[in-house]
């Protein structure tokens, strides 16, 4: 049965300082509980009373109340009957609590105080009462739950008046309760409790520091204040040394003007001096910091270099540099006496004056530091600056080192005679020839009479015993070298004179199959038998018995050709017999190789970025290479090593991914490498040679931040599989700021029709900045940005990046009508800017729109239209990433050269023809095709867009063509550098060398406007084992290289070097070239090769 109020509580009216009871009953099955409630505000709301202070009984039938006040008089009462069925609640009764005749009242209750730390204040009550009540002030520290009476003390007075005085307040009261106990005969009155507030000014410890830092670094200004929050901040300047300062803004460089840190970004010597100070504001009032210097130090810079010097032996001479750099640079000259491979300090001894001052002064210069090199080294607590070498140049009278030898030839061979000599300036040659014996002399009338070596080919028997010398002169006078005697002799003949093997092998194999049996040569003399020997000049002939004292056949067999690459080919060689001096004459034999190729060869490639060794990598980073194989490239794949510690399973299994961690497929790029293309293009599917991706260093692995070793594993459509490249990044998100995420869907290479839905993510740093509704974004082959639907749920992401804003909905969408747009590959752009302003470019996937029955458009590998027209030479504007527009740099053909890296987002504004429109193509050797994918043009506005997906690197050629008023088509050129500009490539790969070797090879820099834009190739070989790197020498430059003209066109064609390795001691070096660049005037290092040195 439900709980019902039988008897209802009724109203009581008491004096203060009695009791008072309120009692309900209440009947229902099984018997009710109570629970007694109270209102403060006439009803309008209650709330359960507890068991405690005056209140007893609360959940009985009867509420008691002991030693009720004033402070409670009419307020309401009622209970609550509850059990497993219902509740009812009572009537509400009132309470009356009348004072008592006489008793203390509180007529004016105390305030709250507020002050500054050391003011006084004062507490008031106006109290009535008869008899007079006594009073007492009490303190409570513990925000009322205790009182504790006062006494006069220092700080208080009137303790027991009306008037509580405090003097001097310290900090340490503040948020202390005051109050007056009222008493007399009749009873007592409590006051209601005041707070006493007391604020503190502001105060600095510790003080701004002064600072330090060099030109181009971040530095910042730091307090720490106390004092009555809230505090401000206002940071300010001095240029004046202190006489005054000035309130800062965050305006670059200053930022963090208002808080307790002020950052100075990117400091300049301008800066240096300025003093920094903060003041801080409270209630109370403002306290002004120290002033804390800045100081900005420039690192050493050599601005005029030691030039080269010629003198006379005996003279004086001098080597002067001016080097700027603050604080004060130390200078030191230093010598080099083996020609830059290492260097040595100078002290003041003669010849040397000034070693540690700006000119370098050498006296009574002898021969002996001829060709020496020096140096100064510039140092301040910034860094160091080493200028050029400069060479040391002291004239001396020629002197013959190595003298002509005797020669013995067979008739019709040619032959030379070589003289060295040192002397300064460097000797002049004129070759003699005599005839009798030495008694009369001539100068030879032979091309090379003037030069070291005289060169005397198909010499006749006319020549035997003639006699031949060289003089040498200079400014100082000639020199004639000792006379050699040559002697000629009169033929060897072979059987037969010409060979020819076959074989097969694959492209790329060292092994031959079925190759021709070995075949004799047999060698025979028509005169008195000598000492022979035959020796062939291609690597991949091998002679067996090939030296004899008689006539006789010595054997030729196949040895496997070196680099043999690509499909069939035919190779030639050739077989020299030569004999000692006799009446023979040397004698050869051609041979021919036919290799038929079987396509079933490795694949071939490259991983080209990031290069080897790269540090800080952050976000997205751009994955490029290439692959081809004879039979086609089927896939490339990107794999890692396992890291120390890590959980997660590698693959086991057969191939070169075993033992290794899958990263992602790069998919292989129609048109993305035409260099590539034009080295091999007798390979299957070379114009897709190019691979890239754009990899997410934040998903790498559980570990998060660390070194990886990633291989890019190419396989053949044959079936093999090779790791063509590998590539070492150091990867560290710590301090990120840049947003981040990538494309999900569709997949890379994706064939898509009809509606298509792309997703993806994306999640910015730090908790201060956010990805808006419009911060997502997507292009469609670099057109306009459309925005991504973005918050969408993404449980995986919130799992995977736990503690980022927004990581659980993290997910974008956006639906694309494929129907708009041409069949054939188009590319997806996703692009994301939060709320602090910072973008990036976060993924791209290529995708080939194929709707209903239409044709696909032209591959990149095909021929559009070949065209030809007058070159425009009007300026043609370039932006990249949204910058401002710039010029493109012209080269002499009309060239525009513009460069782009992978992220950015390139715009060309092609000159404005009016009515005209253009069309545009991407040139490939003679072909004229299809812009790059990824591209859009703009035909009537003449704005072309690229957004370089990964896999695109190195130099294309793109030709926009208009029709001119008068009917002649108008050509505008354009070369876009894609990645790095520069290119150096060393022929082969030796590791074990004899000295003196050769190298060779070749270097060029794409953004070049004339010739290759290499000035120079220096050779440096670095110690494997530590320690300086070894200047080896310059390169000769200039040498036509037809290969690297194919690549990169004939303006590029004189890109190759030689360069001998000569001189160093034995051992095993890191080579590496420096090439100083004519477009950027910048000095490029690029590494080589490791061999050891016999």
């Amino acid at each position: 049965m439900a709980p019902a109020i039988t008897t209802q509580p009724a109203n009581q009216t008491v004096t203060d300082g009695q009791n008072a009871s309120f009692t309900a009953i209440a009947s229902g099955t099984p018997t009710p509980t109570y629970q007694w409630q109270e209102s403060t505000n006439g009803g309008a709301t209650f709330t359960n009373l507890a068991n405690g202070g005056i209140y007893s009984g609360v959940t009985t039938g009867t509420l008691t109340l002991t030693g009720v006040t004033t402070a409670i008089s009419l307020r309401q009462y009622r209970a609550v009957a509850t059990n497993v069925v219902a509740s009812a609640t009572s009537n509400a009764a009132t309470l009356t609590v009348n004072t008592a005749v006489g008793a203390p009242q509180i007529a004016t209750q105390p305030a709250n105080q507020t002050i500054a730390v050391g003011a006084n204040a004062s507490f008031t009550v106006v109290v009535t009462g008869s008899p007079a009540p006594t009073y007492q002030w009490q303190v409570s520290t513990d925000g009322g739950a205790v009182f504790a009476d006062l006494a006069n003390s220092s700080v208080y007075a009137g303790v027991a008046t009306a008037t509580l005085a405090l003097t001097g307040v310290p900090a340490g009261l503040s948020g202390n309760l005051y109050r007056l106990v009222a008493t007399n005969s009749i009873g007592s009155a409590t006051s209601n409790a005041a707070t006493l507030t007391v604020n503190t000014p502001p105060a600095i410890i510790p003080q701004p520091t002064n600072q330090t830092v060099a030109a181009g670094s971040n530095v910042s200004f730091a307090v720490t204040a106390s004092g009555t929050a809230p505090l401000t901040y206002r940071w300010q300047l001095s240029t004046d040394n202190g006489a005054s300062f000035s309130d800062l803004s965050n305006s670059f460089p200053h930022s963090g003007v208002t808080t307790t840190t002020l950052l100075v970004s990117n400091t300049t010597t301008a800066l240096t001096g300025n003093l920094y100070r903060v003041i801080v504001t409270n209630s109370v009032g403002n306290t002004t910091s120290n002033a804390a210097t800045l100081t900005v130090n420039i690192a050493p810079a050599i601005t005029t270099l030691p030039t080269n010097q010629t003198i006379t032996a005996g003279s004086n001479g001098s080597f002067t540099v001016v080097a700027t750099g603050t604080p004060v640079l130390t200078l030191q000259w230093q010598i080099s006496t083996n020609g830059g491979a290492s260097f040595t300090n100078l002290t003041n001894a003669a010849p040397y004056s000034g070693v540690d001052t700006a000119t370098l002064a050498l006296t009574s210069v002898t021969t002996a530091l001829d060709g020496s090199q020096y140096r100064v080294v510039a140092t301040n607590n910034v860094g160091v600056a080493t200028s050029i070498a400069a060479t040391l140049t002291v004239n001396a009278l020629p002197v013959i080192t190595v003298q002509p030898t005797n020669q013995s030839i067979v008739a019709g061979q040619a032959t030379s005679f070589t003289v060295s000599a040192t002397g300064t300036p460097a000797p002049t040659y004129q070759w003699q020839i005599s005839t009798d014996g030495g008694i009369n002399w001539a100068n030879t009338p032979t091309a090379s009479a003037t030069t070291s070596t005289l060169t005397l080919p198909a010499t006749t028997v006319w020549f035997n015993q003639a006699q031949f010398r060289c003089v040498l002169t200079n400014s100082a006078g000639p020199v004639t070298s000792s006379a050699a005697v040559l002697t000629v002799f009169g033929a060897v003949a072979v059987s037969p004179t010409s060979l020819a093997f076959s074989a097969s092998k694959t492209a790329a194999s060292s092994t031959l199959n079925n190759p021709t049996p070995p075949q004799n040569v047999t060698v025979s003399f028509s005169g008195q038998p000598t000492v022979w020997q035959a020796t062939a000049n291609v690597p991949w002939l091998l002679i067996t018995n090939g030296d004899g004292v008689a006539p006789g056949p010595f054997t030729v067999a196949l040895d496997n050709p070196n680099n043999v690459i690509g499909g069939s080919t035919t190779l030639s060689g050739l077989i020299t017999i030569t004999s000692n001096p006799s009446s023979n004459w040397a004698a050869v034999v051609s041979v021919t190789l036919t290799v038929q190729q079987t396509l079933s060869a490795v694949p071939i490639g490259s991983f080209d970025t990031p290069t080897d060794g790269t540090t800080g990598a952050q976000g997205s980073v751009a994955l490029s290479g290439w692959a081809v194989a004879d039979s086609g490239i089927a896939r490339v794949e990107i794999w890692r090593d396992v890291l120390p510690g890590e959980t997660a399973a590698p693959y086991q299994g057969a191939g070169p991914a075993n033992g290794k961690i899958l990263v992602t497929t790069a998919p292989l790029i129609d048109g993305a490498r035409p260099d590539i293309e034009a080295q091999f293009a007798g390979y299957l599917q070379a114009t897709r040679a190019g691979w890239g991706t754009f990899l997410l260093t934040r998903g790498l692995s559980s570990l998060g931040d660390g070194t990886y070793t990633l291989y890019a594993i190419a396989y053949s459509t044959a079936g093999p599989a090779t790791i063509v490249g590998t590539t070492t990044i150091t990867v560290n998100n710590t301090y990120a700021i840049e947003p981040f995420g990538t494309i999900d869907t569709p997949s890379d290479g994706a064939t898509v029709s009809g509606s298509l839905t792309v997703t993806g993510w994306a999640l910015t740093p730090g908790a201060s900045c956010t990805i808006g509704g419009a911060g997502l974004s997507m292009s469609i082959d670099a057109g306009p940005l459309v925005p991504v639907l973005y918050a969408r749920a993404r449980a995986d992401i919130a799992a995977a990046f736990p503690g980022f804003t927004n990581s659980d909905q993290a997910g974008g969408t956006v639906w694309l009508d494929t129907a708009t747009l041409a069949n054939g590959p188009h590319q997806i752009s996703w692009h994301v800017t939060d709320s602090c302003g910072r973008q990036s470019w976060i993924g791209t996937r290529v995708v080939t729109v194929l709707n209903g029955s239409q044709a696909l458009a032209a591959p990149s590998g095909s021929n559009v239209s070949p065209m030809s027209g007058v070159v425009r030479w009007d300026p043609v504007g370039v932006s990249v990433a949204g910058g401002e527009s710039t010029w493109a740099a012209q080269t002499a053909a009309g060239v525009n050269v513009v460069a782009i890296n992978h992220g950015q987002q390139i715009e060309l504004h092609l000159p404005i023809i009016s009515g005209a429109t253009y069309a545009g193509y991407h040139i490939v050797g003679d072909e004229w095709r299809g812009l790059p994918i990824g591209s859009s043009l703009d035909a009537q506005a003449g704005i072309f867009a690229w957004e370089p997906a990964a896999g695109f690197l190195g130099s294309y050629n793109l030709a926009f063509v208009t029709m001119g008023a008068d009917g002649v088509p108008q050509v505008v050129q354009v070369r876009a550098v894609v990645g790095p500009s520069v290119r150096v490539l060393l022929d082969g790969t030796p590791t074990d060398v004899q000295q003196p070797y050769q190298l060779t090879g070749w270097a060029l820099d794409l953004l070049a406007i004339e010739g290759v834009g290499v000035e120079a190739v220096q050779l440096w070989a670095t110690p494997t084992g530590g320690g300086t790197p070894i200047f080896v020498g310059v390169a000769s430059t200039g040498t036509l290289r037809p290969d690297v003209a194919t690549r990169y066109g004939s303006q590029f064609a004189a890109a190759g070097f030689r360069v001998v390795l000569d001189g160093l001691p034995s051992g095993t070096y890191d080579l590496g070239i420096i090439v100083p660049l004519t477009a950027t005037g910048s000095i490029g290092w690029t590494s080589l090769t490791r061999v050891t040195v016999d």
